[in-house]
This record gives C-alpha cells, sequence and structure tokens, in this order.
C-alpha cells in the first residue's frame, strides 16, 4: 500500500500542528504509513498558466514550506535507517 499527497494551502499560522495531526492520523491508519506516503510537488503547466492568480501562487511558493514540515515530522517519528530504506521495503504488517 502506498499513499500520496498533494499538500496545498496558502501560508497561515499553525502549519507546524496541522502537520502534526495529518501525521497522527496517518499513523492511526498504519504506524509506518507515513513512510509510504509520496508528497507530490505541484507545477504550472502552459494551458493553466493563464489563469494562475495571486493566491494559487502563494500556496504555489507555500508548499516548500508545509514539505519541510513534513520532513521535521518524518524526522521525529523514525530513525535515520527507517528513512532512507526503499518505499517498498517499507513493513505494512503487524507482525
Amino acid at each position: 500500500m502506498y499513499a500520496y499527497v498533494t499538500f496545498t494551502a496558502v501560508p497561515h499560522e499553525g502549519l507546524q500542528n496541522a502537520m502534526e495531526r495529518f501525521v497522527d492520523k496517518l499513523q492511526a491508519i498504519h504506524p509506518n504509513l507515513p513512510l509510504r506516503t509520496v508528497p507530490l510537488k505541484i507545477e504550472v503547466f502552459t494551458p493553466t498558466q493563464d489563469r494562475i492568480k495571486q493566491n494559487h501562487e502563494m500556496a504555489l511558493t507555500f508548499q516548500y514550506e508545509v514539505h519541510q514540515a513534513w520532513l521535521e515530522q518524518l524526522n521525529q517519528r523514525f530513525s535515520e535507517t527507517e528513512r532512507n530504506l526503499p518505499i517498498c521495503e517499507i513493513s505494512m504488517s503487524y507482525e
């Protein structure tokens, strides 16, 4: 099982708390699910470029801060060895 997440938000206070709650919810499904979750980067493509507004631009820039908060949660919850395992080697069993 793998999960993919797209972090979309305009800059706001409480990012660390929001990310902590999100990772808590993933771990409620399975303790290792965050290690099998892939954050996806949002990019602008030519067909939609003209429709990008200021709030969209802020969210595109903010995604890097959100990704950093994601990494901080992983660093706090998992060892370096666990974080460096290939995603397909992260156990999802309850042995």
